[in-house]
This record gives structure tokens, sequence and C-alpha cells, in this order.
């Protein structure tokens, strides 16, 4: 598994190839006729919105903030280089609107705590509120329960690998993307806080949110 950090708390590559992908399926709510109803198509990239947490890590070789929602955003390719520019208007603009749309949403512990534990390691952007569009005039990809509970699913099923691992049971590993069959190459100890953190995060997400149909 060339590539992956497993330092501190990161055990992801350092690239947006496990994301990029995600939101293909879906469609697009847009107020541009456009755009609305349709699916991402070839040009648009998935760009980090933080760049770097608050210790000076990089956000995407942390695996909270690596898949972090607030984090992502997926941009034309033009501007996601622009993006890229540490400290430019665009990346301070997207941190913004991003603190907006989602800081102040509502959960409930334990995936409150969860959350603002996230929201604590990247800091708070300093353009005015009043600067920002309006958030019912920007672009959402639309999911369903049926959508988010199968990357749960795929969730649970690598973290049943990882406890197959540190209980050093031989496992016959057939993930997909073929790169989770690394996992048994790992060591226990190493794998430990991982499925420690998969173990809060899963056990915090309401059943209510994600209906048992696959």
């Amino acid at each position: 598994m060339s590539g992956v950090h497993l330092t501190g708390p990161a055990y992801l590559r350092d690239d947006n190839s496990l994301i990029k992908g995600l939101p293909r399926s879906l469609r697009i709510a847009s107020t541009k006729e456009y755009l609305n109803n349709k699916k991402i198509a070839n040009g648009w990239v998935a760009s980090h919105i933080w760049q770097f947490r608050n210790d000076g890590t990089f956000s995407t070789r942390d695996h909270t903030t690596n898949s972090f929602i607030p984090n992502l955003v997926w941009l034309p390719q033009w501007l996601a280089k622009l993006s890229d520019r540490a400290d430019s208007f665009v990346q301070e603009y997207l941190k913004a609107l991003s603190y907006k749309i989602f800081r102040a949403r509502s959960l409930t512990d334990p995936l409150k705590e969860i959350v603002d534990d996230i929201w604590a390691t990247l800091d708070k952007p300093d353009l005015p509120q009043e600067a920002l569009p309006n958030t019912g005039t920007l672009n959402f990809f639309e999911f369903d329960g049926q959508w988010a509970n199968r990357y749960r699913h795929k969730a649970i099923e690598v973290q049943s690998v990882i406890k197959a691992v540190r209980s050093n049971q031989n496992s016959d590993i057939r993930l997909q993307p073929r790169r989770y069959n690394g996992l048994a190459n790992l060591s226990p100890h190493s794998l430990g806080p991982i499925d420690r953190w998969l173990d809060g995060y899963l056990n915090s997400l309401p059943p209510s949110v994600y209906p048992s149909k696959v």
C-alpha cells in the first residue's frame, strides 16, 4: 500500500481518488436549468476546501477531515486549481460558504460530538456572512437513504476485515476498491485506532436516517 500514511491518525492516500467518484450516480439539485437533475460529467474535480488542519497537517492525510462533507466541493477543473492556493480569496470564500451551509446544522449526540471535534481542527473563516450568497442558489447533490446506506455498509464491511486482522483471523479479503485488500498486510496494532474510531462513528449514526433497505 505505497503512498498510505499511517503516522498519527491518518490511514488514507494523500489524494482524492476515494472521494471523487462518490456522487457520480447522483443527480444535481439546482436553480439553474442546465444543471438541475443532471449528473456530474467530466471536467469536474473533487477538492478539499481546507487544505490544512489547525496543527499544520494536511487535511487529506487525516481520516476525519479527508471525507468530511463540509470539507469537500466539486469544482470545474480550471477553478479547482485556484482553490489550491493557500490563503487565496477563492479558498477563503469556499471556507466561508461551507461554514455557512454546514456549521449550524442540528445534530444529536454522539454524532454531534464527533462532528464538533472535526470542526475544531479547522480554522474558522473570516469572510463576513453577509458577503455570501443565499444557500438556496447553490448546487447540491441529491441522495436518499438507500444511497447513504450503501456506503455505511461498505464501512461496516471494511471494519469487519480490520477486526479480523486485529484478532489474527484468516480473512478472505475481496473488497472494492481493491486497495482495501492491503489491510491484511498491516499490523493489528496499527489498525487499533481506526477500528475504535469506526466503532464510535458507526454507532453514532441514527438508524432512522439510514433505512434498512439496500
